[in-house]
């Protein structure tokens, strides 16, 4: 529409769809995973590249499981070097399996309770201090608001009373 703009570069755009996915539990919509699909497809993306940001990015257990998908939705459609390169280790592999779906047009089994998603999201976070950090600063978060140490937003999911 001649409107100039700014675009990621094909490996950090494909990154920022992935954790998209994972943000929202991998949701219930196959047009994420048919989105990677034509991203592996007509991109012409630097396999190592990709792998290597998606380690500094912390996200390549959301890669993982967005691959794991892709294969079982589209079997041949991932390639097989950049699916060696981000498979989790086999303790959080182990931690990861009662999330896994057996159903072929999901990814993952969550419930809606919150019991259930915060343990999930500290697993698809890589680094474990990460998921530390991330889960104290979510459960002080309503201490800091009593001592004023934070301030509320106009975002509900970040209401805690």
């Amino acid at each position: 529409e001649g409107v100039s703009c700014r675009r990621l570069n094909p490996e950090d755009a494909l990154l920022y769809h992935v954790a998209h996915q994972a943000d929202h539990y991998f949701g219930p919509s196959l047009k994420w995973t048919i989105d990677l699909r034509e991203m592996l497809r007509r991109w012409r993306l630097d396999l190592d590249v990709l792998a290597r940001r998606a380690g500094a990015w912390r996200v390549r257990t959301a890669l993982h499981l967005a691959l794991m998908h892709l294969e079982k939705v589209f079997p041949g459609a991932v390639p097989v070097d950049l699916a060696r390169q981000v498979v989790p280790g086999r303790l959080r592999l182990g931690l990861l399996r009662p999330f896994l779906a057996s159903d072929p047009l999901q990814v993952l089994s969550v419930s809606n309770g919150i019991a259930a998603r915060y343990p999930l999201r500290c697993l698809l976070i890589d680094r474990p201090v990460d998921a530390v950090g991330l889960a104290a600063r979510v459960l002080l978060r309503p201490v800091a608001l009593r001592l004023g140490l934070g301030r509320r937003t106009d975002e509900p999911w970040e209401w805690l009373d």
